[in-house]
């Protein structure tokens, strides 16, 4: 798998700014501060995902990260919840699905925590500063960038990246592709034969 560079993530928390500006006015005059609130930070989350998704180029696993991410991201915004414990579990939803594409440590993925919890700390300054949610979602995501600062594994450790028969580099979800193929084909090939 491909990690991103530090300077996309740049770049992507600038655009997200760019666009969430007229979207959040516009969503803003149309519904409740709430509703307006969970709708630019659902957006927010799931285009966040479509990012990490898309510079992965992963295959295997990623229509289940990206359904899995999409209704729990749903979900949360349509439960109960405050908006406050809203963005933390999607916080937590960046850094779980950052941790499932990229790192392969604990350590790792407690750093990758620490960053998103970096993220909101450092939104909620700004929203408090500014009063402006695009302001804060540049904020969040501009710190997510540094995310790729982390090494994917400790030394020693088996990572993320590992070595196909022609020493090629493949991403971990390749090997238990290919043990379910063989099972599947050796289900096949015992129901054919009787």
């Amino acid at each position: 798998m491909k990690r991103p560079t530090i300077f996309g993530g740049i770049a992507f928390a600038f655009v997200v700014a760019v666009f969430a500006v007229p979207v959040w006015w516009g969503v803003k005059a149309a519904l409740p501060f709430s509703l307006a609130f969970r709708l630019i930070t659902l957006s927010g989350y799931l285009a966040y995902c479509f990012y990490l998704l898309r510079t992965a180029k992963t295959h295997v696993g990623a229509l289940t990260l990206a359904t899995a991410s999409l209704v729990i991201g749903l979900a949360l915004s349509f439960l109960p919840l405050t908006n406050s414990m809203m963005v933390g579990a999607l916080a937590l939803m960046i850094s779980l699905n950052r941790s499932l594409l990229f790192q392969r440590s604990l350590i790792a993925i407690a750093l990758d925590g620490l960053v998103s919890g970096a993220g909101l700390i450092f939104a909620g300054y700004l929203f408090t500063k500014t009063g402006s949610v695009p302001v804060a979602l540049w904020g969040f995501f501009l710190l997510q960038s540094v995310f790729v600062l982390i090494p994917p594994r400790s030394w020693g450790e088996a990572g993320l990246f590992s070595a196909d028969e022609k020493r090629a580099t493949v991403d971990v979800f390749v090997h238990p592709q290919r043990q379910a193929e063989a099972a599947l084909e050796r289900i096949v090939q015992e129901g054919a034969a009787r």
